[in-house]
């Protein structure tokens, strides 16, 4: 596994402990953290103190919010991650889970960017990596590798890493 994605992987678990400082050194202090523009806060937030006051806005909604990646494919210094969210309304109690893509842009070890998009196929195009093209082969359960056939040259080959 790569180090970006063991990073993202290290990222995600500590939001799921509510460890929001270790999250925070995984992100760039100039990160700019672009949320689509169909989900509830959606726009673009810059810096560390505009997303913890997201994270903060979002706590007050949904409450615990927990993201539990799947699938993971990575491109230069992009990852591209897809996970199941689930949280419950703070007010109403309903259970919510949805399942998303997150672009990662990761330069000397810190996310610079980040982009959430509700359709994978969209995450994948936004990465360079149309999702037409790519159908997923299993090269074996151990260490949830994966390998990728591009479908129009059947010579080209990647590597994800699964879940």
């Amino acid at each position: 596994m790569s180090d970006n994605v063991e990073r993202l992987r290290r990222g995600y678990e500590a939001f799921n402990r509510g460890d929001l400082e270790a999250v925070f050194e995984l992100l760039a202090p100039e990160i700019e953290w672009v949320t689509d523009e169909r989900v509830p806060f959606a726009g673009t937030y810059r810096g560390h103190d505009e997303i913890r006051a997201l994270l903060r806005d979002q706590q007050e909604v949904f409450g615990q919010l927990t993201m539990e990646p799947y699938e993971f494919f990575e491109t230069g210094d992009q990852v591209v991650a897809f996970l199941r969210q689930r949280a419950r309304g703070q007010a109403s109690g309903a259970a919510v889970e949805i399942t998303v893509g997150h672009l990662w842009t990761i330069r000397n070890g810190r996310a610079v960017r980040w982009q959430g998009f509700p359709q994978r196929e969209k995450a994948l195009e936004a990465a360079g990596l149309p999702a037409r093209r790519w159908r997923a082969w299993w090269s074996g359960r151990s260490r949830g590798r994966c390998v990728l056939y591009h479908r129009q040259t059947s010579a080209t080959l990647r590597l994800r890493f699964c879940a």
